[in-house]
């Protein structure tokens, strides 16, 4: 059966009328919180809802659940419920690391392309400063602005010690760039660095993805790059 946000036109309307596309009605909620999006991480969870607000569950060995209430001793405690992160609002999309040796890091994209991350910052995947790369083993609950990123419009894409976001048609990333030149600047120098930009990428990117030891970028013309 055709979903009833169709209505098929009768047989005598106009060619206009019959070649028209079913109307989107968007997305409905029927129930309190209304959840848009999800991202699942090596130890941690969180969920998007369709207020802008986010939810996270699992551990927070590094404050991965931006509660600002980080386990103090990394291991033990861990949150079985979904926690509303009290200082996010207007968020338009999440992002958890995928490797749980990292402990865990988080971050968002705010509906006026902001980039927050908190979490684990044991390779400078928190983007902590504009000028060099800064780590530390410390836990970090409270969601901080990722800086030397002017305009986050994609993303995020946390990685395992580093992350990324698209920027205009540009991918930068920050953080560890070893092993293997994740960063994508042409270099393998293990050294953190900050936000920049991904180099010898023509088309404008739509998807960047960082994983363990390499990365993906899906360009605008359908090619995918790895490095």
């Amino acid at each position: 059966d055709l979903p009833d946000i169709f209505v098929p036109p009768p047989d005598d309307a106009s060619d206009d009328a019959a070649d028209a596309a079913p109307v989107d009605a968007g997305t409905l909620c029927s129930s309190t919180p209304c959840i848009v999006g999800l991202a699942v991480g090596g130890r941690h969870a969180c969920a998007l809802a369709k207020d802008g607000t986010v939810r996270c569950w699992g551990g927070n060995q590094q404050g991965q659940l931006g509660n600002g209430v980080p386990d103090a001793a990394f291991v033990g405690t861990n949150q079985p419920t979904p926690v509303t992160i009290a200082s996010l609002s207007n968020i338009a999309a999440i992002g958890a690391s995928p490797y749980y040796n990292t402990f865990g890091s988080t971050c968002a994209r705010t509906g006026s392309n902001t980039e927050l991350c908190w979490g684990s910052n044991g390779g400078g995947q928190l983007g902590l400063n504009a000028d060099a790369g800064v780590t530390d083993n410390l836990p970090h609950p409270i969601p901080g602005a990722v800086q030397g990123l002017p305009s986050a419009t994609g993303g995020p894409a946390p990685g395992n010690f580093n992350s990324c976001a698209i920027s205009g048609s540009d991918l930068i990333c920050w953080g560890q760039n070893a092993p293997g030149g994740v960063l994508g600047r042409g270099s393998v120098n293990p050294a953190t660095g900050a936000a920049g930009k991904a180099t010898a990428i023509e088309a404008g990117v739509l998807q960047g993805s960082p994983g363990y030891d390499y990365s993906l970028a899906l360009l605008a013309d359908g090619t995918v790059l790895s490095w």
